[in-house]
């Protein structure tokens, strides 16, 4: 006829609101034989009520681009995340993402990944922070395109219904090279087994560089 107390300090998920019950079971693994006294082991407490903490909403702004480049040129993209929300990230650490596509709306089945930021620190109601990355345009897309950026990509922050605006995007037209030979200069008579010394120009009339 004897007992024990025991204490637990316990941290509620993300996201959680409501009414909710506590349930505590003891010898969870049946190690002690108890005979017909197992159902017995579980108790629930009174309900409890959870109170929804305020969630932040982070938003992208893709802030400076060109509107244009060429195939493989490496241009300068800078963005500001704002958290809009009413409470404070409680996560401290996440990652941006870039996209490239040829669609307005992103879409990770059409879409390459350019390159990828990772903030550190927590983001307050009304603060914001802005970044700026040095991306490579690829080699085989080219035309109207347009750079997506997925502030926290992963979805590492809880914002509970405010994860539907965390993409902003941007047109960019990507100019392919039209590379052109012409004035090829070549001998009129040749001998058999004759080295010979062939000359031509290469331009290039497209309205994109090579790189």
């Amino acid at each position: 006829d004897s007992s024990y107390i025991q204490s637990q300090t316990i941290t509620l998920p993300h996201g959680v609101y409501g009414q909710f019950h506590l349930i505590v079971a003891t010898d969870i693994g049946n190690q002690i034989y108890e005979y017909l006294y197992d159902d017995n082991n579980q108790r629930t407490s009174n309900p409890i009520s959870v109170t929804l903490v305020p969630p932040p909403d982070l938003t992208g702004t893709i802030d400076q681009i060109p509107d244009t480049g060429s195939l493989q040129e490496s241009v300068t993209l800078e963005y500001t995340v704002q958290n809009q929300g009413p409470g404070a990230s409680i996560q401290t650490s996440w990652r941006d993402f870039v996209y490239l596509s040829n669609d307005s709306i992103f879409s990770f089945n059409n879409s390459i990944q350019l390159a990828s930021s990772t903030h550190s620190g927590a983001l307050e109601p009304d603060s914001a922070y802005t970044n700026t990355l040095q991306i490579t345009l690829p080699g085989e897309v080219y035309g109207g395109s347009y750079i997506h950026l997925y502030c926290d990509g992963n979805n590492s922050v809880f914002e509970h219904f405010f994860e539907n605006n965390n993409i902003s995007s941007r047109g960019i037209t990507i100019n392919p090279p039209d590379l052109t030979g012409s004035n090829l200069l070549a001998p009129a008579d040749l001998d058999l087994n004759e080295q010979i010394v062939l000359s031509w120009d290469v331009s290039n009339g497209g309205p994109g560089e090579l790189l």
